[in-house]
């Protein structure tokens, strides 16, 4: 078994993935080959921060690091996001992750990150190889927060007309500056950059957005379209950025039920939302999304100081 950098080969990737994780008791994404290079499409990715351990040529275990800039109470942070962390089966067990994972944090450190974020399923494994490797490494680490799941059926919904919309130069322009106005006060916080936004809202694979602009007041939803992994091929629409702090409960509710509307135009059977407290879901109850037991655990790592404290709110994507 060798450890070395992920070489660009999403085809199997892409499979190991799909072996390790089709054990997983929980349904998953469906990681194709086209997916995953749209991953490592996103500004600022690299594939030395995707380190793999290979037999043969081939990875039997891998996990890769995407770049994220956070204010943190108000203090700009360069973090990484580590995730798709996998280990085919046969090699489950060995220690791999823990490998990887400890090899990730001294890559992300050297490159000048001031921490990573760890994402885990509530009650996974995974949860374990953070806390563990964190201590090992004296690298103060801790759980932040828990993210909880609202989930809607979108089978026989009612086509909506989606909202008008500008140019896609102007477009942008909103989706950044809500996303500034809106969670101004969320103690940490995603801050994008413009080739970052673009690919959120357009590039990247599966991607759908709507914005709503009426009577002086505005808001954007984005999520993408994927299918998941199973014997009954569905396909789940995850809502992503919820940016309609301006909009009244009638703007929001009709903004949504167009994101849904065209979600399922292009197939998706599920829609599924995280809630990570930055916004009110109120209108998420009122249109049936139902609480779901996925729940995900957001680490945080520093390489020196105190274990980060728990914040009541985030704005970030789970991934």
């Amino acid at each position: 078994m060798k450890l070395l950098t992920f070489n660009g080969d999403y085809l199997s990737l892409s499979e190991v993935v799909r072996e390790s994780w089709s054990e997983n008791k929980e349904s998953t994404l469906n990681y194709t080959p086209e997916f995953l290079r749209s991953c490592f499409e996103y500004p600022g990715a690299t594939t030395s921060l995707a380190p793999m351990i290979c037999e043969d040529g081939k990875p039997v275990a891998f996990i890769a690091g995407f770049p994220r800039s956070v204010e943190w109470n108000g203090n700009p942070q360069r973090l990484l996001l580590s995730t798709l962390l996998t280990s085919s089966p046969r090699t489950k067990g060995k220690g791999f992750g823990a490998w990887l994972w400890i090899d990730l944090a001294q890559r992300a450190r050297a490159a000048g990150y001031d921490g990573m974020i760890s994402i885990c399923v509530d009650g996974g494994p995974v949860n374990r190889i953070v806390e563990e490797c964190g201590r090992r490494l004296r690298f103060p680490t801790s759980r932040i927060f828990t993210v909880g799941y609202r989930s809607v059926v979108l089978t026989g919904r009612a086509p909506v007309s989606p909202p008008p919309r500008d140019d896609e130069r102007e477009d942008i322009d909103l989706f950044m500056e809500l996303a500034a106005a809106g969670t101004r006060d969320v103690p940490l916080r995603r801050v994008w950059t413009r080739s970052e936004a673009e690919w959120q809202c357009r590039l990247r694979s599966g991607a759908i957005f709507v914005a709503s602009r009426d009577n002086g007041t505005r808001g954007i939803i984005t999520g993408y379209v994927a299918d998941m992994m199973g014997p009954a091929a569905m396909r789940i629409v995850s809502i992503e950025d919820l940016l309609w702090h301006e909009l009244d409960a009638a703007g929001r509710a009709l903004l949504l039920e167009s994101f849904l509307a065209k979600a399922a135009a292009q197939g998706a059977q599920i829609a599924s939302v995280a809630i990570t407290g930055h916004t009110d879901d109120e209108i998420l109850k009122r249109l049936r999304f139902r609480t779901i037991a996925r729940r995900m655990n957001v680490y945080i790592t520093r390489w020196e100081g105190h274990p980060p404290d728990p914040v009541n709110a985030l704005y970030l994507d789970v991934f």
